[in-house]
């Protein structure tokens, strides 16, 4: 495990020494189903991403390194990345695009999706209104399945490690690599900094 950029890319740079090495790293929304449909959607339902903000609790390594990744994985360009102290769980997730917004609430039990539509208060102008929502129980994925992303980060190992046995199809990734946490670190440094 890598504490600085420089850390992890010591790692990379190992491991591709060592020629057939694969690292995966446990950025374990990767592997959630919730997050995975969420993250699909965001083209179709609100266009490129322009801006993520992502507040959540706890220490940088722990937890902000999670949302670092978070903003990579939908494509951010510059997040704004908010620690917020107190004495209570939080990770939330907002993120504006050309067509609407996304808002993931209760540290990613449930997506909100808003699309703008002429004011009724403002004349010329839009705002965002809530037009659907999604929550875990809606794709079938309850809180007793939150095992589901630590067990599926396993299983594409065990599919990556397969795929190098000679006769397989080499070049199998894990949903994400050492390379998604080098970048993860970087931007989360470059947020702490």
């Amino acid at each position: 495990m890598a504490s600085t950029p420089e850390e992890a890319t010591k790692i990379l740079t190992f491991a591709k020494r060592w020629g057939n090495v694969t690292i995966a790293v446990n950025h374990s929304r990767r592997w959630d189903p919730f997050w995975q449909k969420v993250v699909s959607q965001v083209k179709s339902r609100i266009g490129a991403v322009q801006d993520f903000v992502g507040i959540f609790s706890g220490d940088l390594m722990s937890v902000g390194v999670h949302m670092a990744d978070l903003a990579n994985w939908f494509g951010a360009k510059h997040p704004y990345l908010i620690n917020s102290p107190g004495d209570y769980l939080l990770f939330e997730v907002q993120v504006m695009g050309k067509r609407g917004r996304l808002t993931v609430v209760n540290n990613g039990q449930r997506a909100e999706w808003d699309s703008p539509m002429p004011s009724m208060r403002f004349q010329g102008y839009s705002e965002l209104i809530g037009v659907s929502d999604m929550t875990r129980s809606d794709i079938g994925v309850f809180n007793a399945d939150m095992k589901t992303p630590i067990l599926r980060a396993c299983e594409d190992m065990i599919e990556c490690v397969n795929a190098k046995k000679p006769g397989r199809r080499a070049g199998k990734m894990p949903r994400c690599t050492g390379a998604d946490g080098r970048k993860a670190m970087e931007t989360l440094f470059d947020k702490a900094n």
